[in-house]
């Protein structure tokens, strides 16, 4: 199966095209809102090892063996923690405009979400502005296959494994 937890930047469509396709090939494909997003009841705080969690316990009750994941912005967050907290989950991750930790993404755009969530506090905004903390040294630890791409600074891709496997597997988009 692929699993998908889109960020909430992009339109519910961004993957459509690359879902569908993926489905076409005879994959089956999930696609998860993670907490906040999509039809889940906003809540008063948001934490990504609570959504990795969330990704995990769905991996469980659908009994997906070490499905593979693709994860853009936030979902590749959730997908470093997941395979972080329960090693060997999944079977490959592809990762896109991931950033380790809030310093990592842009600045200017950080300080404009800053200046703005203290006008207006949002519980997203604010996990975006305090979260991750991906200590670099521990992705390391993951032992799984990984494509990096993108937003990532060079240091952080050359400590993140930057394989792709070619075998047959369940797919999470993240």
């Amino acid at each position: 199966g692929l699993i998908s937890t889109w960020n909430p930047a992009s339109p519910p469509s961004a993957f459509t095209v690359e879902m569908q396709q993926l489905v076409d090939a005879g994959y089956q494909v999930y696609a998860l809102d993670s907490r906040g997003q999509g039809a889940n009841e906003p809540l008063d705080e948001y934490h990504y090892a609570d959504m990795a969690e969330d990704v995990y316990q769905f991996i469980t009750a659908l009994g997906l063996e070490q499905p593979a994941y693709y994860g853009w912005s936030d979902g590749g967050i959730i997908g470093l923690t997941l395979e972080l907290a329960h090693p060997g989950t999944l079977s490959l991750m592809a990762i896109s405009g991931t950033n380790l930790y809030p310093d990592g993404a842009d600045p200017e755009l950080m300080e404009y979400f800053a200046a703005e969530n203290e006008a207006n506090p949002d519980p997203l905004v604010t996990l975006m502005l305090t979260e991750p903390d991906i200590d670099p040294a521990d992705l390391a630890n993951i032992e799984i296959p990984v494509l990096v791409t993108g937003s990532m600074t060079a240091k952080e891709k050359r400590l993140a494994y930057a394989r792709i496997a070619s075998h047959e597997a369940d797919i999470i988009i993240g």
